[in-house]
């Protein structure tokens, strides 16, 4: 698959590495220009080359952004227009400023990219466990996870298809704003080195509390009983009993006060 790659930072970089290691044909740009990225395209090999972020757009059946949230304009919605397109940038208050408008930092990214599907991964794994942690021979559930967010499920079999190629294994948080929310700064598993079995327990406790959290479960007056969650959340007691047991009113509480975007 050739893949676009706008951003060629820590996580962008490592990234293209994994994907040409894996077989896929790259072109990776920035904003200081296609000659700025000579070393860079050496190391990764015949598969790789340098592109302006226009060129990178163009090139790329799949593109992924890599860039600092505060840049998100600067992308070609134009050029980008009907692909899959992975954000992998993140929202950081003090270098990015205050902004508002969307549920998710992400969902502004989206609404950029109006005509493009995109997909949230690769943001919520530190650069050096995707250099370090793939196991292309291990066991999926044994495999280190990469949280994958979207409303396009076309659109995140080709990029689970992706992280299991470079060996990783997709952990779907579910649509893109209540997915991508989970896995944004502030959230309990955001950066987590979780193999892909406890991620899917770590999310799925995440899920049940914030669900009692908002359903007033914890609240002084308690107005909803565990009877009636687990009926609203299509649970069993006893698994809704158990992941509420290991989340806390406390962290779910902070984590929904977190975020500038509510």
């Amino acid at each position: 698959m050739k893949i676009g790659m706008i951003g060629a930072g820590n996580v962008g970089s490592t990234a293209a590495q994994n994907f040409v290691e894996a077989g896929h044909e790259v072109m990776i740009s920035n904003s200081r220009g296609p000659e700025t990225l000579t070393d860079l395209v050496d190391d990764l090999g015949s598969n790789a080359h340098a592109g302006t972020v226009s060129e990178a757009a163009d090139f790329g059946e799949v593109v992924m952004e890599a860039i600092p949230f505060n840049a998100y304009k600067s992308l070609p919605a134009d050029t980008l227009s009907d692909k899959i397109v992975i954000s992998a940038s993140n929202y950081y208050p003090g270098r990015d400023g205050l902004v508002d408008g969307a549920e998710t930092h992400t969902d502004l990214i989206a609404d950029h990219l109006e005509d493009s599907r995109v997909v949230k991964a690769f943001n919520s794994i530190y650069w050096e466990n995707l250099r370090d942690g793939q196991r292309l021979e291990a066991d999926p559930d044994d495999r280190f996870a990469i949280f994958i967010a979207g409303d396009d499920d076309e659109a995140k079999s080709v990029v689970s298809s992706l992280i299991e190629d470079i060996g990783f294994t997709p952990v779907d948080t579910g649509p893109l704003t209540e997915g991508g929310r989970h896995i944004q700064p502030g959230s309990p598993i955001y950066t987590g080195s979780l193999t892909a079995s406890e991620a899917q327990t770590r999310l799925a406790t995440l899920k049940a509390t914030v669900a009692a959290y908002e359903n007033g479960y914890y609240s002084p007056s308690q107005e909803v009983t565990i009877q009636e969650l687990a009926t609203e959340l299509e649970m069993s007691e006893e698994s809704l009993s158990e992941h509420l047991h290991r989340g806390t009113e406390q962290l779910i509480s902070q984590y929904l006060k977190s975020f500038p975007f509510s």
